[in-house]
């Protein structure tokens, strides 16, 4: 009877501790539009231009043609750059699925020990058909009001994407961060 009694409360006890600790530190998109606008990533011991350098690495390492997707640098403190990532728009319409790719560019401001991801811009391509005409379709960071309805609720259509949205940017955001984490470890060096 001891036992099951420390086991049970032994389980709880972790259960309660691992959902303490689980918080993570992302983008969110809703009505409001993108919170928060821009994240900012502690990195302990870096000087301000080897914080330049891991970011300019983790783009080369990420993208095929890194010097099309490097936008501007400005002297080891920005890199802005510009990425597409397929079929990340989705919406069902007449019963039919169609899925957009996103065009968006991210600024990363370094200074010493830490940087900062800040997304610029977002949109979507969405061609041309028998309904619609064709047109590039802007995700508006400061509200995202003309996705939802006055009830507060997405849009049915466009249900999927607020998540589309935050799921973009925080594995753009986390891709850099492990890849700074990994470069501290030592791995692939």
């Amino acid at each position: 009877m001891k036992k099951l009694l420390t086991t049970i409360l032994f389980s709880c006890s972790f259960i309660i501790y691992s959902q303490d600790t689980i918080t993570k530190v992302g983008f969110a998109y809703n009505i409001e539009g993108l919170n928060p606008k821009s994240l900012v990533e502690e990195v302990e011991g870096k000087s301000q231009t080897e914080m330049f350098n891991t970011g300019v690495n983790w783009i080369k390492e990420t993208y095929k043609n890194p010097d099309e997707v490097i936008k501007t640098t400005i002297d080891s403190s920005k890199v802005r750059f510009e990425g597409y990532q397929a079929d990340v728009f989705c919406i069902n319409s007449l019963g039919t699925m169609f899925c957009y790719g996103a065009t968006y560019t991210i600024e990363v401001s370094f200074k010493e020990g830490r940087f900062k991801f800040e997304p610029i811009s977002l949109s979507y391509r969405a061609p041309a058909s028998q309904y619609s005409a064709g047109s590039t379709v802007s995700i508006d960071f400061e509200s995202g009001e003309v996705w939802y309805k006055k009830s507060g609720n997405v849009k049915g259509m466009y249900k999927r994407y607020p998540k589309a949205i935050e799921d973009l940017l925080n594995s753009l955001y986390d891709s850099l961060s492990s890849y700074y984490d990994k470069v501290d470890s030592g791995e692939d060096q």
